[in-house]
């Protein structure tokens, strides 16, 4: 399972989603967001998400890749615990 997560959602920032879904998931999420502010970026991975990609034609074509990264670590990390 990996989770894509809009940083702007209409009733709830990305940050408190993200928040609430740490709550009860080690699940990979990689915030996607129109907003370039670094910020916002810095903050999503300090709150536990695992990638942050700026929407544009250009990050958008690498998502598969990140995905597919993130899919790899998580994978890796619950061998690691024997999960």
């Amino acid at each position: 399972d990996i989770i894509l997560l809009d940083f702007n959602l209409p009733d709830a920032t990305g940050a408190e989603i993200l928040e609430d879904i740490r709550r009860f998931s080690e699940a990979p999420i990689i915030v996607v967001t129109g907003n370039e502010a670094l910020q916002i970026a810095i903050d999503s991975l300090k709150e536990g998400a695992n990638d942050f990609l700026v929407k544009s034609p250009k990050n958008i074509s690498m998502l598969h890749k990140v995905v597919k990264q993130n899919l790899e670590k998580y994978k890796c990390k619950n061998k690691e615990k024997g999960e």
